[in-house]
């Protein structure tokens, strides 16, 4: 307050503004989204969306989840965006220029390889979580395009750290993974982690380039 700076209030929202706050839209799922492959309605459909985070007095949400669907298993696969990377980036980076057009701080979720619900919190709860091994081929052809189009032509102002381990370090806690985002795709905004298990070292995130240990969800 002393600098003028309004705080952070976050909300959930991939598919419409969550917790069931009265008088919101329930969205269409986010994949149904991703399958009229109209740039356009993803523009109107992310506009929508930040009005009403904007109206609840939010100015930042979790939106979008751009995983790539690779198991029909996966819990969440509804509030993605499909399997194709460049269709999931398209419509990502639209969504995301129409939620930041309403005072709303766009943050894409879950970076990254979070792609399966089996592990995510570490088996017992607490345990090491999954460990994501992916080649660096698919890397950069399957799971991380979307987050780039996201950044680049959406330029998105805040990415959520996932909970996983990506070979072999946690994704919020690894300079590798975190320093593609502003190293490679010239992202400029801030990052912060998923709830918390998704940061095991406060250190570790920090110094790795987590930003904010806001709650995500």
């Amino acid at each position: 307050p002393r600098l003028s700076v309004p705080p952070l209030a976050f909300i959930d929202g991939p598919n419409g503004v969550s917790r069931a706050r009265p008088h919101v839209v329930a969205f269409p799922n986010a994949v149904v989204l991703a399958a009229t492959w109209d740039r356009g309605i993803a523009r109107a459909y992310g506009t929508a969306l930040g009005a009403e985070v904007f109206g609840t007095g939010r100015n930042l949400v979790g939106a979008p989840t751009i995983n790539i669907v690779r198991t029909p298993r996966w819990g969440r696969a509804a509030e993605t965006l499909g399997e194709d990377p460049f269709l999931a980036g398209q419509t990502a980076a639209e969504e995301v220029l129409g939620i930041q057009s309403q005072h709303v701080i766009s943050e894409a979720k879950h970076y990254a390889g979070n792609n399966q619900e089996v592990g995510r919190f570490g088996n017992p709860l607490g345990a090491p979580g999954v460990d994501v091994v992916v080649s660096e081929r698919a890397l950069r052809e399957i799971y991380l395009p979307a987050f780039r189009a996201a950044v680049e032509q959406g330029h998105v102002g805040s990415v959520m750290c996932s909970y996983n381990r990506l070979n072999g370090r946690y994704s919020c806690q690894s300079p590798e993974t975190l320093g593609i985002l502003a190293g490679e795709f010239g992202f400029d905004g801030f990052i912060e982690p998923d709830a918390a298990l998704a940061v095991r070292s406060d250190v570790a995130a920090a110094t790795a380039g987590v930003d904010n240990f806001q709650l995500g969800t």
